[in-house]
């Protein structure tokens, strides 16, 4: 990501991980419910469980890496040039 779009780049991960704990948190009552009843759901609730599970691991892995860019932020570099300093600071 260089200079041009890393704002756009870096927006678009904050607002998807936002988005996916937005669907985690309309989906958290049914998912919760489900784990409580352990029995069969509807076809509906299957589909709010499959949901949630996978907002909740897109959110970990966008989480991981919007954190990563609010360090590269923090510290006013942009990926290609952390690893040029990394490559030099060898």
């Amino acid at each position: 990501v260089g200079w041009r779009n890393y704002r756009t780049f870096f927006l678009f991960m904050a607002y998807l991980w936002v988005g996916c704990l937005y669907v985690m948190a309309t989906s958290a009552p049914t998912f919760i419910k489900h784990i409580r009843t352990r029995g069969p759901i509807t076809p509906g609730h299957t589909y709010v469980v499959m949901s949630f599970i996978l907002s909740f691991s897109v959110s970990i892995a966008v989480g991981l890496l919007l954190g990563w860019h609010v360090y590269l932020v923090a510290t006013a570099q942009t990926t290609i040039e952390w690893y040029g300093n990394r490559m030099r600071g060898e």
